[in-house]
């Protein structure tokens, strides 16, 4: 069986919630998890006529799995999971303090786009890249040029 439009939104909203870029791939019906900065934390996350089931490996190497009915119940386990993770694996992106200093906002509009683009939405996180650049660039030349 495969996930439902609405599920896969769902199950995609988790990671975003959360604020860790996660890559998220659909293949029939698994979806693959995988944690950006570790490369050894992964999941499938799978439908079939008896429910839905998470197999996963933790941050502390073990593996994890769990199967439900129900779509909600099975929500809230992936959602705990994915809190486990970044609990034990916190995400900061690598900032130059030149640039941090120079433009405070860069950094966040960066970081949700680099999230975007590891959920698949490369058109969509190419956008959002292009708004940090108008950031820095902005402030760049509000900098060089203030009277202008």
């Amino acid at each position: 069986m495969k996930f439902t439009q609405l599920e896969i939104i769902e199950l995609k909203k988790i990671s975003v919630a959360e604020n860790i870029p996660m890559s998220f791939k659909l293949d029939g019906n698994s979806i693959d998890y995988g944690f950006a900065n570790n490369n050894l934390i992964q999941s499938i996350i799978k439908k079939d006529e008896k429910g839905y089931s998470i197999d996963a490996t933790n941050s502390n190497g073990t593996n994890h799995y769990a199967e439900t009915e129900k779509f909600d119940v099975f929500k809230i386990t992936v959602h705990n999971w994915v809190r486990a993770i970044k609990r034990d694996n916190p995400y900061e992106l690598e900032k130059k303090n030149n640039i941090d200093n120079l433009s405070p906002k860069f950094y966040n509009v960066f970081q949700e786009a680099y999230m975007i683009e590891e959920l698949g939405f490369l058109e969509s996180s190419g956008m959002i890249y292009r708004k940090a650049l108008e950031f820095v660039v902005k402030d760049f030349l509000n900098l060089l040029l203030p009277k202008f």
